[in-house]
């Protein structure tokens, strides 16, 4: 029989206890592991000429923000996706637009952005093509309407030449803040010229749908190694230093605090810390953490921060990549951590060093005072005027 107990030592501990759990442990359980489960059967075959509807069922998606089928119609050619609409019960739905007659395969995958930023997406789905109309009875119906059609490259892919001559379609850019394909794993560090890609956790996982697991896999955002330093034609003509401003949130300050921990284990290590942000890019900020900890974890002076705050930082003492890979940094909390091992799919969730740092709300910068208002100005002869008026 539980009895409840006042005594001081006891709510002593019971509060020690409590300081203890929520600053050694993860901020958040459940963090390790995304709760979104993608459930979806491969066709097996599409019918060339007709839209292909697809359906997939997303479950636990509250607080869903992005839901896509990314796919392409030759290996050679990158993803291009659609969005997929609600249905009910949790089902999902897109439409494929038509594949021309000499296209032979489909590859299409599933990917759901969770409302903390994680980047979820299924295995590559694979289907052949065939005129056979009788193949895919459900994609008929679908003909005539007009599809959107989003790529993520910074050009436009040559992706109309593998449709049918019938197919609507309509190709939008992906604005950068909402390119996620590069954050699980799919393109390869050539597929966008000479872009330099850094590969790093960032919240991205791949779900087994075999096993009903999900685990991290590394990514390839657009984390520059050089800095821009080129110039800008100003006013008649005259060349000019190009201004370069600080991209992601505000976290430069000495005012950090927090703790250092190894998920499974009860090694918390108090720390305090300085952060560093320097305009780098136009789309990327460098960033330089400095800790109280010595050894693993004291200092990295090489790091990356995009304008949502993910950040890919390397530690000075071994090199090695940590990442925002539990959500991107704000100006109040920054988390960065390294798999101790790299995942696999027989172990997803291997133990993570954490720096978990935090502060209070940084100070409002102060108003620039209002300019006085111009006193007039008379010169004798307006003096005069007014004095005969």
């Amino acid at each position: 029989m539980y009895r409840s107990s006042s005594s001081p030592g006891s709510a002593f501990f019971w509060l020690l206890g409590c300081l203890f759990f929520f600053l050694v442990q993860p901020a958040c359980l459940g963090t390790d592991l995304p709760l979104i489960v993608i459930d979806h059967e491969g066709v097996d075959f599409f019918t060339t000429g007709y839209p292909l509807l697809l359906t997939v069922r997303i479950e636990n998606a509250l607080g869903m923000t992005r839901s896509r089928c990314y796919f392409r119609y030759d290996p050679a050619d990158q993803f291009v996706f659609v969005e997929t609409v609600p249905g009910s019960n949790g089902s999902y739905s897109c439409v494929l637009p038509p594949a021309g007659e000499d296209v032979s395969s489909l590859e299409y995958f599933f990917l759901v952005v969770s409302g903390n930023s994680r980047v979820i997406r299924t295995r590559t789905y694979s289907a052949v093509g065939t005129g056979e109309v009788a193949s895919i009875p459900h994609s008929l119906g679908l003909s005539g309407k007009e599809i959107t059609v989003f790529y993520e490259s910074e050009q436009m892919p040559p992706f109309q030449r593998r449709l049918a001559s019938e197919a609507r379609i309509d190709m939008v850019a992906a604005r950068p803040a909402d390119r996620y394909a590069s954050y699980v794993g799919v393109y390869s560090d050539n597929q966008h010229g000479k872009i330099p890609l850094e590969e790093g956790y960032f919240g991205g996982y791949f779900y087994d749908d075999a096993g009903g697991i999900s685990y991290p896999v590394k990514g390839l955002p657009f984390f520059p190694g050089f800095a821009e330093n080129g110039e800008e034609e100003g006013m008649n003509g005259v060349r000019r230093p190009r201004e370069l401003n600080v991209v992601g949130p505000d976290i430069s300050g000495d005012d950090w605090s927090g703790v250092f921990y190894t998920t499974g284990f009860n090694n918390g290590e108090r720390l305090t810390a300085k952060i560093i942000v320097t305009p780098w890019t136009s789309t990327y900020s460098k960033v330089d953490i400095i800790t109280s900890k010595t050894g693993l974890g004291h200092s990295f002076t090489t790091g990356w921060m995009d304008y949502r705050g993910n950040m890919l930082i390397y530690d000075d003492y071994d090199g090695e990549d940590w990442s925002t890979h539990w959500g991107p940094a704000t100006a109040t909390r920054v988390r960065i951590l390294d798999f101790v091992y790299p995942p696999t799919a027989d172990d997803p969730n291997p133990p993570k060093n954490v720096i978990d740092l935090q502060r209070e709300k940084p100070p409002e910068p102060e108003p620039e005072p209002e300019p006085e208002p111009e006193k007039p100005h008379f010169d004798f002869l307006q003096a005069v005027y007014m004095l005969i008026m």
